[in-house]
C-alpha cells in the first residue's frame, strides 16, 4: 500500500532552506519516501492559499492490521 504526503512551504531564508533540503531528503529517503513533484504553478479549486511552494512524496507502508 502507498501513502502520500503533501507539504506546503514558504521559504524565508534560502541558505538555511538549502541546508534543510539536504537533511530532510536523507530523512525522507531513510523512511521509504520517494519524491514525486515540487511546486510550479497550480490552481486552487476551493478555498484560498497563500503558500507558494508545494511538495509531494509517496511512502510504501506495510500492511495495516
Amino acid at each position: 500500500m502507498k501513502a502520500y504526503a503533501m507539504f506546503q512551504e514558504t521559504v524565508f531564508d534560502e541558505m538555511r532552506f538549502e541546508s534543510y533540503k539536504q537533511v530532510s531528503s536523507v530523512t525522507i529517503k531513510n523512511h521509504g519516501g520517494v519524491f514525486l513533484a515540487r511546486g510550479g504553478k497550480f490552481k486552487v479549486l476551493e478555498g484560498e492559499t497563500r503558500i507558494p511552494g508545494l511538495l509531494l512524496y509517496n511512502f510504501r507502508v506495510g500492511r495495516m492490521r
